[in-house]
């Protein structure tokens, strides 16, 4: 991940945006983890856990979910219907054969 930033924080187009990395949400305190979802346009991370955090979210965000075996929690119709917000999973797994590779993704419904 701090490679994938590196250079995205040295090309033009992604200067303008605050990065932030999160090694251990344990370390956090729920108001700290509450004010980073809260604040992001856009939340790239592993399955797990932290990602219960996406209702501190606003309306729009956008999630990218990674892992090999994703449940879509967060991809659920309903969920992103609560949160309005817009959901991708990335799967990468090892099948003892070759890597398996498969994307989803989600929105949510406004009235």
């Amino acid at each position: 991940m701090n490679s994938l930033l590196a250079v995205a924080q040295v090309q033009t187009k992604y200067r303008h945006i605050d990065f932030r990395t999160v090694y251990d949400f344990g370390t956090l305190s729920i108001q700290q983890q509450a004010r980073l979802f809260n604040d992001a346009d856009a939340i790239i991370m592993v399955h797990g856990a932290q990602m219960a955090n996406s209702i501190f979210s606003v309306e729009g965000t956008m999630f990218v979910e990674l892992g090999c075996r994703v449940f879509e929690f967060l991809g659920s119709q309903n969920y992103l219907k609560l949160i309005g917000g817009k959901y991708t999973m990335v799967q990468f797994c090892w099948n003892g054969e070759g890597f398996l590779f498969g994307l989803g993704s989600g929105e949510g419904f406004h009235d």
